[in-house]
């Protein structure tokens, strides 16, 4: 089963909320967009669209859902490549994970498990609105297009963040896109719509003016 909050509102303020929103803008900026523990995954599944947990428990398409800047993390995982025909089953065999405003170790520097070490940006969520309400997930992006979302994501942070830093939670709609890759043809990758920001702690979205 899902966890889900008591509490109202999607998250308490955490003593440094300013400190995180702060580390994301500045992690937006040196970081431009290019071409918890326990808490059930958030992933997207192709055409399908989006689930979570073991029991792929399907994401309503107007959901909404608070990111959890405070639990933003940034590193490193290694996976296990096998061949297709081997037959043998993926997993992951290292992984280094600091807080988004920690500088990372060089790839250099890190233990050799005979794989390549892969950039990963991590973060919680809690649904605000819709039958998921109070739905706490994780979303682990490795993927190119999935690292690309957090970081636009955390550039728009950064933009909020300057004009009013007290409402610096986003509020997000889960959607995606597709492309046409050369090797594995049509690809899909996550999008993301605000539809507002909140502060810590608080229940009062501000509707951006597209979603009002």
């Amino acid at each position: 089963m899902a966890k889900k909050k008591q509490a109202l509102a999607p998250f308490a303020a955490p003593a440094k909320a300013q400190d995180a929103a702060k580390a994301l803008q500045q992690y937006a900026q040196s970081n431009p967009a290019q071409t918890g523990g326990g808490l059930p995954f958030l992933r997207l599944l192709g055409a399908d669209g989006w689930f979570y947990g073991p029991e792929d428990n399907e994401i309503e398409e107007n959901a909404e859902w608070a990111v959890n800047i405070a639990t933003v993390m940034h590193g490193y995982t290694c996976w296990t490549d096998h061949d297709k025909d081997s037959k043998q089953k993926n997993e992951k065999v290292g992984e280094v994970m600091l807080p988004i405003n920690e500088p990372l170790p060089g790839k250099g520097s890190l233990e050799d498990h005979g794989w390549d070490w892969n950039e990963c940006i991590r973060m919680e969520l809690a649904c605000t609105k819709g039958a998921d309400k109070g739905v706490q997930v994780q979303y682990s992006a490795t993927s190119h297009g999935g690292v690309q979302f957090c970081r636009r994501l955390f550039k728009d942070i950064g933009a909020q963040f300057s004009e009013d830093p007290e409402n610096c939670v986003p509020v997000i709609k889960l959607t995606s896109s597709h492309y046409q890759h050369k090797q594995y043809g049509r690809t899909y990758k996550p999008e993301y719509e605000i539809v507002g920001w909140c502060a810590f702690g608080s229940t009062d979205v501000k509707r951006s003016k597209k979603a009002a």
